[in-house]
């Protein structure tokens, strides 16, 4: 790559996604982030025996050396963002090199590719959404692994140091395979590859290839706890059937085509129907389209020799492949709960990127006398597309805007309300929250976790019997969920009812072992009962599992002075300062334990 090509690519992504380092975690963030123990401690996401090991350990690093700052987060995932175009760069570069002839602008097609790639706002969700790392990471790991096969199968076979190309392929799809599952495409796309551009079948050649397809078990033997159940393996919900959801995903990938010609009505969480027949409009005249396309590719293929004058057919052809292949894991029979989502189209658009980088370029040596015009013309085209790119990242601004942003184009959707709720009462806006909560519940009565939510709006608001009832309903829907027993709890603490707030805080532990603020609420009200022991137990435990809590620190402090340990007491005073200087009560108590001292 060019120097120019190269500084060009960082710059503009830098400055269109700049505007997004400040922005806080988001939905799933905080399952996965916010929530989530295992990323405190760098050792507890060393089992490769997992699934997404290689994910959660870059968010583990993050957390090792910022904590919870967003910004450390935002700049990684920008970080491989630029990566992502700089390969999508080497790789439209190689692909053109692996075609017999000389008829391409390599520079322009492979520059005009990576450009379009980086600054497309269809890409912002698996960019400025946090936890959608996952997606880009195993992108990364992917063009990678491709790039280095092609490196490795384009050098002269005496070359030194080429197996290293090999070598890096095959770990490159390892650790593809260990950050997101939809990588398990990637051998057959090495497969593909050798099919298409070097058309070699001998047995050495498959000798090759057994290594990568040999990776094809890591992600089922990732999921062993599912091998053996037919019905449960390869599947994320049971609510949709698999012919329904195949169904439903021609309408679907129709639908990402057009985000990516015409990036409009952005949203994270559409409001899609399910549909159940083949036969229904929508869907036929989809299938019918993508069958056409699927057609025109392989059509290329068969008409893309050296001597039919049109090699770019071979390019054009892959890149349609490319789309199809890549989204196949999420856009075939497998169900998913949630049958779309914009990151998933973070790996599938290189192949469409190829195609209409090779297609500018084209143009743009044949119509010479044009260039003026078409300048101005791809100039338009991507200042359009990074300020669409800019403009959209303000919508992960705060989660108020964000849900707001979705009820907006998706005002039927159930999930949209309760998030907006849950962002409502963050803000301390409960009884705007408990509104959104209610009409949440009228579009999906059965909606467990906004009753649940509503039940805690209450809560603040002092209505515990309303509250108690509220989460009474969610059990009834669903028994085993942990957070409506911890909350369930914290009502009857504030009724004075301590022996069921206690059980219940059991419960939620029973099923959530590293549930902190049920092991907190717990310490506290063995405390208010004397049973000092038990109450230093829980507090110990709680910060075994999060050791930044000031809050368990304190209490853990007071626990100590009561037992008369006030050395214990006094270090674990300080500690609730180092993590928060301005914590009065903390100063305070610290003051008594030297006193008692």
């Amino acid at each position: 790559m060019r120097r120019a090509e190269l500084f060009i690519l960082c710059v503009v992504t830098l400055l269109i996604y700049s505007n997004s380092l400040s922005f806080p975690f988001h939905f799933d963030d905080a399952d996965n982030i916010l929530d989530n123990p295992a990323i405190r401690s760098l050792s507890n996401v060393l089992d490769f025996s997992g699934t997404r090991t290689i994910g959660f350990l870059g968010f583990a690093l993050n957390f090792h050396f910022g904590g919870l700052n967003v910004f450390g987060y935002h700049l990684v995932n920008i970080l491989i963002h630029i990566t992502n175009g700089l390969l999508v760069y080497s790789l439209v570069s190689l692909l053109i090199k692996a075609v017999p002839g000389d008829r391409f602008p390599v520079p322009w097609v492979a520059f005009a590719a990576s450009l379009l790639f980086v600054v497309h706002p269809v890409q912002t969700q698996a960019v400025t959404y946090i936890v959608q790392r996952f997606a880009s990471l195993m992108t990364l790991f992917y063009l990678l692994a491709v790039v280095g096969y092609l490196k490795w199968r384009l050098t002269v076979p005496d070359a030194r140091g080429r197996y290293l190309w090999y070598g890096a392929a095959l770990l490159s799809t390892l650790l593809a395979m260990k950050t997101k599952e939809n990588s398990f495409t990637l051998p057959f796309m090495i497969l593909l590859v050798e099919v298409i551009f070097f058309r070699a079948f001998s047995k050495k050649r498959w000798l090759t290839l057994l290594p990568f397809l040999l990776t094809l078990l890591t992600i089922p033997l990732s999921h062993v706890d599912a091998l053996g159940e037919a019905e449960g393996f390869a599947r994320d919900t049971a609510e949709i059937g698999r012919f329904d959801y195949l169904f439903t995903q021609f309408r679907v990938i129709v639908t990402y085509l057009r985000l990516l010609v015409l990036p409009i009505n952005q949203n994270l969480d559409y409001d899609y129907p399910i549909y159940h027949s083949l036969f229904h409009p929508a869907v036929f005249l989809s299938f019918l389209f993508l069958l056409c396309l699927a057609g025109f590719a392989l059509f290329g293929l068969f008409h893309s020799r050296p001597s039919s004058g049109n090699p770019q057919r071979k390019l054009i052809s892959f890149g349609i492949l490319w789309f199809f292949l890549t989204l196949s894991v999420e856009s075939s029979i497998i169900p998913i709960k949630d049958v779309i989502f914009e990151h998933r189209l973070y790996l599938p658009s290189v192949g469409f990127f190829l195609g209409i980088g090779l297609l500018a370029s084209c143009g743009w040596e044949r119509r010479k006398k044009m260039r003026a015009p078409l300048a101005v013309i791809g100039l338009l085209i991507l200042g359009t597309l990074s300020m669409a790119t800019c403009q959209r990242n303000f919508v992960w601004a705060d989660d108020v805007i964000l849900w707001r942003d979705v009820i907006q184009k998706a005002p039927g959707k159930a999930r949209a309300h309760g998030n907006l709720g849950s962002a409502l009462e963050a803000e301390g806006r409960t009884e705007e929250a408990i509104r959104e909560y209610q009409t949440a519940l009228k579009f999906q009565p059965d909606y467990y976790q906004a009753l649940n939510n509503l039940g805690s709006a209450l809560v603040t608001q002092g209505r515990q019997d309303e509250a108690i009832e509220a989460f009474q309903k969610t059990l009834s829907l669903k028994p085993d969920l942990p957070t409506t027993l911890y909350n369930l709890g914290v009502a009857y603490a504030k009724q004075g009812r301590l022996e069921e707030a206690i059980r219940e805080y059991r419960n939620a532990l029973k099923l959530k072992p590293d549930y902190v603020k049920a092991r907190t609420n717990l310490g506290t009200l063995y405390a208010t009962q004397g049973r000092l022991q038990e109450a230093t137990q829980e507090y110990e435990t709680a910060l075994k599992l999060k050791a930044d809590s000031a809050e368990v620190h304190n209490n853990l402090g007071n626990v100590y002075l009561l037992q008369g340990r006030v050395e214990e007491a006094i270090k674990q005073y300080h500690e609730t300062l180092k993590l928060k200087p301005d914590f009065a009560e903390a100063r305070n108590n610290l003051d008594n334990a030297y006193k008692r001292k």
